[in-house]
């Protein structure tokens, strides 16, 4: 993990980085804490729609590696329909758009 990446999950405990892999396209691993999304998490509830800021840093993530033509792998230990209302629309709107 770069220093960038070290810092981001750090402080928020989700970051991303890039796979040493032999194919036509770059693959980049992108690590979610879906402990700020879950639904019996009430630390975060006072930001439900977008905890820690993962949301829009998923997207601009996304967004990148579109632009790039490279590929994504998301990884994460809760499952979406186990976290806020909030938080799962927003994701489930960039799993369709991506």
């Amino acid at each position: 993990m770069d220093e960038e990446a070290y810092q981001i999950f750090s402080k928020h405990g989700y970051y991303s980085k890039y796979l040493n892999l032999d194919t036509d396209k770059a693959v980049k691993v992108l690590s979610l804490n879906t402990d700020s999304c879950d639904n019996l998490n009430h630390f975060t509830w006072s930001s439900l729609a977008d905890p820690n800021g993962q949301y829009e840093w998923l997207k601009s993530q996304l967004e990148d590696l579109e632009s790039k033509g490279h590929l994504a792998i998301m990884v994460s230990h809760i499952p979406p329909d186990e976290c806020t209302h909030q938080w799962a629309v927003r994701f489930q709107a960039l799993l369709d758009r991506y």
